[in-house]
């Protein structure tokens, strides 16, 4: 993502727990659990735009990115903003932007999903209903 992130341009918000476990030796949230928040950032994000149902709409996570600008403490309110930036054939790229309860960024990523089909092991064409939702919502119609 660019150096200047316009928060507007995300409509999707989430609040994540940041949970006792989540913490490392030196008394912040370890640099792999961020992975773990942007998956479930992600669930929810294809939860409420598309009512995404694993067992038909096969997504696999292809690449991500993140990259950190503050630690996390234990206690903090922390909001995950997602959207949908890019839409190919095959493929979709999420980003992502964790803000405090100051506002200040986190950290922001992005990851590439890819439309795959489990039972075939390929990938496939984004089916239109699901591309549909996806520029429904992000206001790309």
């Amino acid at each position: 993502m660019n150096s200047t992130i316009d928060l507007k341009n995300f409509k999707h918000k989430m609040i994540i727990n940041i949970r006792w476990s989540d913490m490392d030796a030196i008394g912040h949230v370890n640099n792999a659990t961020y992975l773990t928040y942007l998956e479930e950032a992600r669930i929810c994000y294809l939860n409420d735009v598309i009512t995404w149902d694993s067992k038909v709409d096969g997504i696999i996570l292809a690449s991500v990115n993140i990259n950190y600008k503050k630690p996390i403490y234990f206690n903090q309110k922390i909001e995950i903003l997602t959207r949908c930036s890019k839409i190919g054939g095959k493929s979709f790229e999420l980003e992502y932007v964790m803000i405090n309860e100051l506002s200040e960024i986190i950290c922001d990523g992005k990851t590439v999903m890819v439309y795959y089909n489990y039972q075939s092991n390929n990938s496939e064409i984004i089916p239109d209903k699901f591309r549909s939702l996806l520029n429904t919502f992000e206001n790309k119609n």
